[in-house]
């Protein structure tokens, strides 16, 4: 099933590759929907394309697209007089939301830089759906700057609370059912790692547990289903002494033929409950296929939206 989402990670020594991160930061309400054959675009590069006068200081180049990507990406160098200067002490990574690639870097003063992204045959930088970026010539010139470890330091930290990486989401693990959906952003079901996928198709029912980082007068829980919805039968809720104060039981409101491939399940207890830990339950092997949750939130009484924060499930395909 995972073909959708793979990516190749070219291992050459003149790029700059190094093992992904999979993760994903909580993103904005009302994203507009993503055409899963939609070409990806660069939105912002920094330094600018054809910048002059960079500052060598900087400790990171990066460059932003404007859907969730893979985990490829391909740095190729024109020739060894113009190649990025790689910081081999710390790793390219993707940023929270997959949107941004960041490559810390060791800037010479008064240099050249040229960069090839995505040039055939080194096609890294791809979609969550594998479609390619277009190819991308980036060069700038730093300055004259003397390298200053101290402003280097300061430039550092301050790039750093922009682009820092979250703690490690492998693809499909119970973690990436946390947060706002961001799979779900996609017009159509998706098979996409940014959701938790359970380790078989349809060997055993699966549960999946979220919790909260405080209780919630909840009045029921949104479910976000984003591949082979239909399988979700049960849902429970639990108070701080782990007893069971609300138990629904039914054929999940997102039937598996629903036109899109996905839907949100909107569950509504008998009463409202004080919880912050949610099991939900899956007959896996009455619905074909991987049954992908994205996301999962509480409701409460105002119909507001609590995203969980900790997840644990029964399996995972992440553990393949």
């Amino acid at each position: 099933m995972k073909h959708l989402c793979t990516i190749f990670i070219f291992v050459l020594s003149l790029f700059l590759i190094t093992v992904p991160v999979l993760c994903q930061e909580d993103r904005e309400k009302n994203l507009p929907e993503i055409n899963p054959k939609q070409i990806p675009k660069i939105v912002t590069m920094f330094p600018e394309n054809n910048a002059k006068n960079v500052d060598p200081n900087i400790p990171q180049v990066y460059l932003t697209f404007d859907i969730p990507m893979g985990n490829g990406r391909a740095w190729a160098q024109r020739d060894n007089n113009t190649a990025l200067d790689h910081d081999e002490k710390n790793e390219v990574f993707w940023t929270a939301d997959k949107l941004t690639c960041v490559a810390p870097v060791r800037l010479q003063p008064n240099k050249k830089y040229e960069i090839l992204l995505n040039f055939k045959p080194f096609i890294g930088f791809a979609s969550l759906t594998g479609i390619p970026s277009k190819p991308v010539f980036y060069t700038f010139e730093t300055g004259t700057n003397t390298i200053d470890p101290k402003k280097r330091e300061q430039l550092s930290k301050k790039l750093y609370e922009k682009t820092k990486p979250e703690a490690e989401k492998r693809g499909w693990s119970p973690q990436q059912a946390t947060g706002q959906p961001d799979a779900y952003r996609y017009k159509t079901g998706c098979d996409c790692q940014l959701s938790w996928a359970s380790l078989s198709e349809d060997d055993e029912t699966e549960w999946l547990e979220l919790t909260w980082d405080t209780e919630i007068e909840a009045v029921g829980v949104d479910v976000y289903e984003t591949f082979n919805p239909g399988a979700l039968n049960r849902v429970v809720a639990f108070d701080a002494n782990n007893k069971e104060i609300a138990d629904w039981k039914g054929t999940d409101p997102t039937p598996k033929d629903t036109p899109k491939g996905k839907g949100i399940s909107k569950i509504r207890f008998d009463k409202t409950v004080k919880t912050a830990k949610v099991w939900l339950y899956l007959d896996s092997p009455k619905f074909p296929g991987w049954n992908e949750i994205d996301a999962v939130g509480l409701v409460d009484s105002a119909e507001k939206i609590h995203w969980a924060t900790g997840a644990d499930a029964s399996s995972t395909y992440a553990d393949k």
